[in-house]
């Protein structure tokens, strides 16, 4: 279940049951959607605008979203329904296959994130919570280090072992949180907002505790996750672009369920070839609270940037890397 160093900053499980199913209308989508956009630039935003009619028709809104890009609707500002998802670590694999999620984030470049990890590494071995289909995992064993992971989805994991040095990296297949991977780590990672995967705050401080666990005395636990803003739903719903480019569009449907820190999210990704959709639950959490399990765990906090670069985390960043440390001796 790896994720992302370019903030799909709430990401995704299906907020209604229709971003479940590739319905044959919703295979439609990019010529509907071309022609819509054609008749938009010959006469403005009349008849051919791609509204949210257009949009839900296609099943790529739910019909009781209360909002369109932020802006309240005629539904008013009731909270949408969802259907309760049970967590299951192996569901995203199942939910996304590991193919469409290579093409979806295939644009993202590892490169800060590599560099980073291998000068917090040291040399050492490594292992990867939620390795997925080995974004970060096979560029680190290219760069000298041995790489393990843990992994929820054996979908995602034979994907990697699929490609050219993915047989060497051992992967154990279960819930991160709860996992071992047999050795001690000079790091462990757990990157793209795959922390916020886990269903409560429980499996979240069971994941830091986890992590501390692989670690040898002095090693390092590394999480990167966005910082939540509440203050982007309307009425308890969002909409926004991901990621515009010529050959695919990424949207991302969200419902804010603030009461248990929990988003339900749905990315929609629009090619030439059809849609694709990426569902996914979060259980958000702010900084201070990653801090306070790390605590937990017996770790404190070596540093926080904004990115993999080391930008300055400053109250103004919706991204953070943040590192963690195991004392060098008990």
């Amino acid at each position: 279940m790896a994720q992302s160093p370019n903030h799909p900053a709430f990401s995704c499980r299906n907020p209604t049951r229709v971003f479940g199913h590739r319905t044959a209308e919703a295979q439609r989508v990019p010529g509907e959607v071309a022609k819509r956009a054609r008749e938009t630039t010959e006469s403005g935003r009349g008849a051919g605008h791609p509204t949210s009619a257009h949009l839900g028709r296609f099943g790529l809104i739910a019909p009781n979203v209360g909002t369109w890009c932020g802006r309240p609707s005629a539904r008013g500002p009731h909270q949408p329904r969802e259907a309760p998802l049970p967590f299951d670590a192996s569901e995203y694999g199942r939910h996304v296959p590991a193919d469409t999620y290579d093409d979806a984030f295939a644009h993202l470049d590892p490169t800060s994130a590599v560099e980073r990890l291998v000068e917090l590494a040291d040399g050492g071995p490594v292992c990867e919570f939620g390795v997925g289909t080995g974004r970060l995992a096979l560029p680190l064993q290219e760069r000298g280090l041995t790489v393990a992971g843990v992994e929820g989805s054996p979908v995602m994991a034979s994907r990697l072992r699929e490609k050219p040095g993915g047989e060497r990296i051992e992967v154990a297949i279960g819930d991160f949180a709860a996992t071992r991977v047999p050795g001690e780590f000079a790091l462990v990672l757990l990157a793209f907002n795959t922390i916020f995967a886990l269903p409560d705050q429980a499996a979240q401080v069971a994941c830091f505790r986890n992590a501390a666990a692989h670690l040898r005395p002095g090693g390092r636990f590394v999480v990167e996750a966005w910082v939540p803003d509440p203050a982007a739903f309307r009425a308890g719903a969002a909409l926004r672009p991901v990621r515009v480019a010529q050959d695919a569009v990424m949207l991302e449907a969200a419902l804010l369920h603030p009461a248990e820190q929990r988003m339900t999210t749905t990315k929609i990704r629009l090619t030439g070839t059809g849609v694709d959709l990426l569902p996914a639950n979060h259980r958000y959490a702010w900084p201070a609270e990653l801090d306070l399990m790390a605590e937990l765990a017996g770790m404190t906090r070596e540093q926080r940037w904004e990115d993999w670069t080391g930008r300055p985390f400053t109250d103004h960043s919706r991204d953070h890397v943040s590192v963690y440390r195991r004392p060098a001796s008990a």
